[in-house]
């Protein structure tokens, strides 16, 4: 029964296009099925108060009091069609407002599934010796500037700290090494960690031609390469 009583003030709510049509064109319009219900009720209260207002063979008593009791009728059916107006508007913004938070909770929820991915990565890389690059990325930013990001772990628990740098370069159409800088004109970037550390930055590029790939190379504190990788530019210029 309940079910049945939602369907029907689903169906009276939910909105009709209802289109007219003419010799050379059609319009259509939107309306709710209770709007159009108390919209006639309206009308055919409103034709009563006319037809009694031009019947004189009725008693002016009688045709006082029910054009009385109609006009009080007419006033309470509007209140209620602005009421419930006032009602389906109200529900349409919390149903948009629902989905919107809908939307956040999904943004959300993919946003903590990544990063407990990159957690599962970094506890995966603390088990095994060494120094590690996690999802290293280089891609252009602006036409001079290459972004670069990675997450640098340290295996096991010795040393307990990592001190150095990292450095970037590239190879020619030659094979000849060339050197990148910051955009803050440095020529590495400074490296100070227990486990691992969320590495960000920008380098500037100002040659003619495009490097297809960058190394990244980790100097100790000692000035030996600790570690290298290689990776691939991505986006365009």
């Amino acid at each position: 029964m309940h079910s049945g009583l939602k369907a029907g003030l689903e169906a009276l709510i939910k909105p009709l296009q209802i289109s007219i049509f003419s010799d050379n064109s059609e319009r259509a319009f939107h309306a709710r099925p209770v709007t159009i219900i108390m919209l006639t009720l309206l009308l055919l209260i409103s034709a009563m108060i006319a037809g009694i207002s031009l019947a004189p063979q009725e008693p002016q008593t009688a045709m006082l009091s029910q054009m009385a009791h109609l006009q009080h009728e007419k006033t309470r059916l509007n209140n209620a069609l602005s009421e419930t107006e006032a009602q389906l508007s109200l529900r349409d913004g919390q149903i948009d407002g629902l989905k919107q938070e809908m939307e956040l909770m999904r943004s959300d929820n993919s946003s903590m599934k990544k990063r407990l991915e990159v957690f599962d990565d970094v506890l995966a890389a603390r088990k095994v010796k060494g120094v590690h690059f996690l999802r290293p990325v280089i891609a252009w930013k602006e036409k001079n500037i290459l972004g670069y990001k990675l997450i640098l772990v340290k295996g096991e628990n010795y040393p307990r700290w990592i001190k150095g740098k990292l450095t970037f370069s590239t190879l020619d159409a030659d094979g000849n090494i060339v050197l990148l800088s910051t955009t803050k004109a440095k020529d590495s970037h400074k490296i100070e960690m227990t486990t691992h550390a969320y590495i960000e930055g920008a380098l500037a590029w100002n040659k003619t031609w495009q490097p297809k790939t960058v190394t990244v190379t980790l100097i100790n504190h000692l000035g030996k390469k600790s570690a290298t990788i290689e990776v691939a530019v991505s986006g365009n210029r």
